[in-house]
Parts: C-alpha cells; structure tokens; sequence
C-alpha cells in the first residue's frame, strides 16, 4: 500500500468509524475551522468506549498536507514502530501541537506456521505440498464443476465453520507423502499466535511509518514545529543506520512551491530585465528601475504583518506579480528625465522637471490599481480567504511602494550618474527594514518608523561615506 498521510480517509478498516462535517461558506459564519475544531475536541476529551478520537480537517489549497508529516523509512516493522514512537514523544513535547498519531495499527490475532525443514525432509515432504493442504483445509480447493441452468457452479472442498474454528485442527490434518504414507501435519511444523498487521505502507520502495499532526495555529507554526523536529530528530539517523526520517505535508509542500516560485521569480526578474534593456537601449537603467521591485516588496511584508495576514503562498505569488506592476511608475519617471536630458537640459533640473510633470501620471496609475484589488483585498462585496493575502499584498505593495519610488527614484538616478558604487546600498535597505521589524522589544509603531528611516537614509549615509573618503584621500595625496 502507497504511503499517503495527506488523506484523511486513509485508514479503512472495521475497526474504524469516520464522520465527515461539510461547513457552510466561510463568508457566512464567524468561526473557522480551527476554532470550530478546538470546540468538539473539548466536547469529546472525556468520550468512553473509543481507544482513540480524532479530528482532521481537509485543505483545500495550498499548501496540501497534515502540518506535521514525519516519514520514517526502513526495512523491520518492529524498529520502525520504535523510531515512530520516538517522534511521537518529540513531537507531544513541543507547544501548540495536538492530535498526535501514527499510521502503523496491529490488526487481529494470526497463526503463523513455520516448517521443521530436517522433519520435512525426512517424510520426503517440501514446504509447498505443506502449505498447499493447510490452505485446502482453510480457503479449500476447486473439486469439481456442476451445471446449474445456464451457469457452471464450482465445488469447493474444505473443513466445515467448526473446524476452521477449531485451534486444534492441526492434530486431525494429515499429508500424503511420495510413499504413500499419511504424515500428521502437526509433526511437520510449529504454531506460533502473532499479532497481525493491519497493512504495510511504502514510500519510495521502502516500508514506512508516517507520523502526523495537527497545529493550533494561534500558539505555533507548521514551520516553526518541523525547524524544531529536525533538531531533536537529527540524531536518530546515526542511532539506527539504514533508517531514515523525512518531513512531508503541508512542510514539504511549501519548501517544493518555494523553490518553484523562487525560480518563477527570478525568471520574472530576468525578462524585466530584457524587456526594459532593450527598451531604453542601456544595461544600467533597467537596474535603476527595478529599485522599485525590493521597495514594493518592503511595503508588501509589512502590509501583511499590520493586518495580521499569513505570510502565505498566494501572498508570495501576489509579491511576485507585483515586481511586475512596481516598475511602471519608475519607467513613467525614468523615461521623461531621459527626454529632457536629450534634449540638452541640466540634468537635475530635469530631475526636478519629471517629479514636477509626472506626479499625476504616476499616482494615478497607482490609485486605478490600488482601488481595483482593494474589494478583493478587504472583502467587499464577498471574501475569498485564499486571494485576501494576494490581492493585500499587491494593493499596499503598490500603494506604499508608490511613495518611496516618487523620493527614492530621483535622488538613485542622481546617485547612478554620479557615484555608481554608493547607489548599490539602496536595494539592499528594504531588507534592513524586514530584519529592524523582527526585532524585539519594539512595537510595531516603532520599528515600522525605525525601518523607515533607515530605508530613507541609507542611500544618503553612503553618498556621504563615499564623499568624506573621497576627500580624506585628496587631502592624503594632495
């Protein structure tokens, strides 16, 4: 059976019992699924007659999976059982994790029969004749045919209910051997009881045992939870050679939509490029104005952060659209100071000319866009809760994004003409801002003012770095 902890009807068995609880639309209730859950496992922690309850909840966007999905691979059912009770334990010590569980589950009660090989070869036997009249006795054999009407009816031989019930059929069984001699079975062999297995699940050709877990999303993370499991489980690997663990779910899907949309965004990146190279005729200016990109990007993240968003994939992938839609007020602004330079004019006061004449152009670019997702963003109308994230990154990106280029654009293209290398700071100073908001103990008014002022200064700090060196080395070697 193909290892899949992402289902949750997986488990099938009599011994299983599943409710499935459809909800109405998200838009027309005020609780989500999460709080609604965390209410019935309340209800039921007290439920007798059940060895054990659970609930799930079905995704049904990305990213896919349980929260907590740890594969552990390898070949004995017993070790495996022992690794993954291991993680069980790991995993219930970490906060804000519940419904910890394994898909490993022993099933009824067998007979395993093994052969006494030098018994066997001396009764002139083989262990296939051996089976061959103990599964006779028990599923029995096709005997003959009968004619009934129109249809062929098989004869099946084989011992009555009572005597496949019966513990102690296996004194009255007998085996005729090449000589004609009837052998007790029960000489040939020895009964063991066993616990039997439910099913054995594989992933990638290997025998597997999955671990799952569920996340109350207001203590802790799906991300933050496998960070923590990778630590305590790294040692395992070593413990136990040729077994391995690996993180699935809802953890592996998003490090797969990741990669992918890194890739996707760098693509972007370079057909921006391209596009904007052989617009403008110059393998400098694109750079300068795709400073809008990491800027739009700054505003996005803390757009998010104030709302209280999930820093999600479709948050990422409105990002990644909006590094297309911030570089057109950099081209409206990039492309007017180029004509008034051709056409012979100062190049600060073309500056000053484009911030002057392009102001409206640009804003009212910004604002027709701005106002277009802002129903999808804050839900007027209706609220999708997979598109909100996408739709507010775009919409706040754009919106705070817009501002900054209408300072940080001309003071850059100053900054470019003149001193290259100093320019450079200014992609990296969104990121300073990010890392100042993660910062504790400051609140969020505070860093987000911190933060700002860094972005804005930046640029300046460096153009004076570079002035003061330039001078302290004229004075040096005057």
């Amino acid at each position: 059976m193909e290892n899949e902890p992402n289902d949750p009807f997986a488990i099938r068995n009599t011994h299983v019992g599943q409710i499935a609880v459809y909800l109405t639309p998200e838009q027309a209730r005020e609780r989500d699924a999460a709080k609604i859950m965390d209410e019935i496992r309340l209800k039921i922690k007290n439920v007798q007659g059940f060895k054990r309850v659970w609930l799930d909840e079905i995704n049904t966007g990305p990213p896919q999976g349980k929260p907590v999905a740890i594969r552990v691979r390898g070949d004995e059912l017993e070790t495996l059982d022992e690794i993954a009770q291991q993680v069980e334990k790991h995993l219930r010590e970490v906060k804000g994790v519940t419904d910890v569980r394994n898909d490993f589950e022993y099933g009824k009660d067998e007979i395993v029969i093994n052969t006494k090989e030098r018994v066997v070869a001396q009764a002139n036997l083989n262990s296939a004749r051996i089976a061959r009249v103990v599964r006779t006795a028990f599923e029995g054999e096709i005997a003959t045919e009968i004619r009934k009407g129109d249809e062929d009816v098989n004869v099946i031989v084989r011992l009555n209910e009572k005597g496949r019930s019966d513990a102690n059929i296996f004194h009255k069984l007998y085996i005729q051997n090449p000589l004609s001699r009837m052998i007790p079975i029960q000489k040939t062999i020895d009964i063991t009881k066993n616990r039997g297995i439910n099913s054995i699940k594989h992933f990638d050709g290997k025998r597997t045992i999955s671990v799952t877990a569920d996340i109350i999303e207001d203590e802790n993370s799906s991300l933050a939870v496998n960070s923590i499991m990778q630590e305590k489980l790294s040692g395992i690997t070593q413990a136990y050679p040729g077994y391995s663990i690996r993180f699935g779910g809802e953890y592996e899907d998003t490090q797969e939509s990741l990669d992918s949309l890194f890739r996707a965004f760098i693509i972007a990146i370079f057909l921006i490029y391209i596009v904007l190279a052989s617009t403008f005729n110059s393998m400098s200016q694109p750079f300068l104005i795709m400073l809008a990109i990491p800027f739009s990007l700054f505003s996005a993240i803390y757009a998010l952060k104030f709302h209280g968003m999930p820093f999600s994939f479709l948050a990422m992938l409105g990002m990644v659209g909006l590094s297309g839609v911030s570089v057109n007020d950099s081209i409206v602004l990039i492309d007017f100071i180029n004509q008034k330079v051709d056409e012979g004019k100062d190049m600060i006061q073309s500056v000053i000319e484009a911030c002057q004449t392009r102001l409206r152009p640009v804003l009212l670019t910004s604002i027709t866009t701005v106002v277009g997702l802002a129903p999808v963003a804050y839900g007027i109308g209706g609220s999708d809760p997979f598109l909100k994230p996408m739709a507010l990154a775009m919409t706040w990106g754009l919106a705070f994004g817009t501002v900054l280029i209408l300072f940080l654009i001309p003071n850059a293209y100053l900054s470019i003409k003149k001193h290259p290398y100093a320019s450079i700071v200014t992609l990296f100073s969104p990121l300073v801002g990010i890392g100042i908001m993660e910062a504790q103990p400051f609140t969020y008014k505070q860093t987000a003012i911190l933060a700002i002022l860094i972005v804005f200064s930046l640029p300046y700090i460096a153009y004076g770095i570079r002035c003061l060196i330039k001078k302290i080395f004229q004075r040096i070697f005057s």
